[in-house]
């Protein structure tokens, strides 16, 4: 499978950049990668502060998060199956954000 360009750095960067930067103590980043039905599931996961507590909201229109939504949307105009992305704050604690991308097995570039 091959995985659109920057579509798991931006999110990693983001979490050093806007959530790890803030943890006192053990910072923690994990991610996941994951064979599913047509596809496969990443998950990116950090202890930061969550959404609700980050200077850094996820509406923002950060330019990666800007690069990140553009290059989605382009690419689901050009394929039956969407790739599909979510952000959340972890639950319960609400602190900690993870960002899940399902990339379809199908996708193509052209």
């Amino acid at each position: 499978l091959r995985l659109p360009p920057l579509i798991v750095q931006i999110p990693v960067e983001n979490a050093f950049k806007h959530a790890l930067r803030q943890v006192e103590g053990e910072k923690r980043l994990t991610i996941n990668l994951q064979k599913a039905e047509g596809g496969v599931r990443i998950r990116i996961e950090d202890n930061g502060p969550g959404l609700k507590n980050s200077p850094h909201p996820a509406t923002s229109l950060g330019t990666g998060m800007r690069i990140l939504r553009q290059t989605i949307d382009y690419l689901n105009t050009k394929n039956p199956v969407h790739l599909c992305y979510t952000m959340q704050t972890i639950e319960p604690g609400e602190t900690g954000t993870r960002v899940e991308l399902f990339i379809p097995e199908t996708l193509t570039y052209e």
